[in-house]
């Protein structure tokens, strides 16, 4: 698994953005020129606003230790933040902030696979370097050659998760329970895929939306349906409230959580 805000993690993707954005000749204004700015966008407010703030924290170190140590080629990094919002309007404001007014050379952007869709199309039209964390399977196979990933897409997670039920675990009925955006409906759908392969049975599949509060319902549809494990496949905000209420019923089947099921701020809630 992969954990949320490991400053080792941006550390390494600081540098390949600024070898990237060099290797691919891009300048920055004269006015700027003393300074290699690289643009950062997450959520430091709205409903991901504690993983955002984390995550600052670790790119901002990150950063500190480049500098320290001469920066590069003897620049300074400059890291220019824009709050996304965790929303999608959020997202695209921020793109068109730190690339059109703060003229970063690259950009570390967005985990949420909607949000990454929703700027797709301006990053390549701007030509600049993002580093993505969204794992839906199609943002790197759009014709974009300006989004970079930094995170195994659900492909292989949702392999894994099956291979482990069928292996490990040995159980054969599987509930999903899944966000209904770009990042929940892809590894929901994957998971069906994986399953179907191994001769595992869905005998469930229930979704919500991610501002969601309440998932009793779902949870009772799946073990109603004979679920032996559920498989979530959740944003950390709405996985913390969906691992707390499943606690509450009673634990009735096995549970398998996304990435985001055992992040900081989802483990304080639940």
């Amino acid at each position: 698994m992969i954990r949320y805000g490991s400053w080792d993690r941006y550390l390494r993707l600081v540098r390949f953005l600024i070898a990237t954005a060099l290797a691919t000749g891009l300048q920055a204004p004269p006015a700027r020129a003393d300074d290699i700015r690289i643009g950062y966008t997450p959520s430091l407010s709205g409903i991901r606003a504690g993983q955002g703030a984390n995550e600052l924290k670790s790119a901002q170190l990150a950063v500190k230790q480049i500098n320290a140590a001469g920066g590069v080629n003897g620049r300074k990094i400059v890291l220019v933040v824009a709050d996304n919002q965790s929303t999608i309007p959020g997202a695209s404001a921020a793109v068109q902030k730190v690339v059109e007014q703060e003229h970063a050379l690259a950009l570390i952007s967005f985990i949420i696979s909607a949000q990454v869709l929703a700027v797709s199309d301006a990053i390549k039209s701007y030509g600049i370097p993002t580093m993505i964390g969204g794992t839906n399977v199609t943002l790197t196979h759009r014709g974009n050659p300006w989004l970079f990933r930094v995170r195994p897409d659900d492909s292989i997670a949702a392999f894994a998760m099956i291979k482990y039920i069928d292996e490990d675990l040995k159980l054969r009925k599987v509930g999903i329970l899944h966000d209904r955006d770009a990042f929940g409906t892809g590894g929901a759908d994957l998971l069906e895929k994986s399953a179907k392969e191994r001769g595992l049975v869905i005998v469930g599949r229930e979704n919500h939306a991610s501002d969601d509060k309440d998932y009793k319902a779902q949870l009772r549809a799946l073990k109603a349906a004979g679920a032996e494990i559920m498989v979530v496949y959740s944003h950390e905000g709405n996985a913390a409230w969906i691992e707390k209420q499943y606690g509450e019923l009673g634990s009735p089947y096995q549970y398998l959580g996304s990435p985001g099921s055992r992040i900081e701020s989802t483990l304080d809630i639940s």
